[in-house]
């Protein structure tokens, strides 16, 4: 009898994981934004990806304090740029790049990249500014998205 009850919780232990994984999987899909750890990712609605260039352009025009692509990938460390590149992250990984391929774009190691990320976050949450500054760049760039 006892045998019988534990091939009885295994095979529910297999029906319930394969149940849960399958609702995680339809939550990826189709759920705006998702959430993965404590790391928020907006799903990218569009099929075509922009290129980190692209982006980078959006950046440059909406950010009038950021004098073109050197002036973006430079080491300054001004709060204004930082920030920049702090939402450029997010964003970047939000479009499903790689924190190499982002890293490699703002002449950064991947960490960096993460720790940006994970920053921005942060700010998300506690700063209401920060959060304006987010949401406006977002919305330039899904108008840019849409019109492309």
């Amino acid at each position: 009898m006892n045998m019988l009850k534990n091939t009885e919780k295994k095979i529910l232990e297999q029906l319930t994981n394969k149940f849960i994984n399958d609702v995680r999987k339809e939550l990826n899909m189709h759920i705006y934004p998702e959430i993965k750890g404590n790391i928020l990712f907006l799903t990218n609605k569009t099929t075509k990806k922009l290129s980190l260039e692209e982006l980078q352009t959006i950046f440059s025009q909406n950010y009038p304090r950021i004098n073109g692509v050197t002036h973006f990938r430079s080491k300054s460390r001004a709060r204004y740029l930082t920030d920049a590149r702090s939402i450029f992250c997010h964003i970047a990984r939000r479009m499903r790049y790689t924190t190499v391929e982002i890293g490699k774009f703002l002449n950064k190691d991947h960490t960096t990249v993460v720790h940006m990320t994970q920053k921005t976050n942060d700010l998300l949450q506690t700063d209401p500014f920060f959060n304006e500054l987010y949401t406006d760049i977002s919305n330039k760039i899904d108008d840019y998205d849409k019109t492309a």
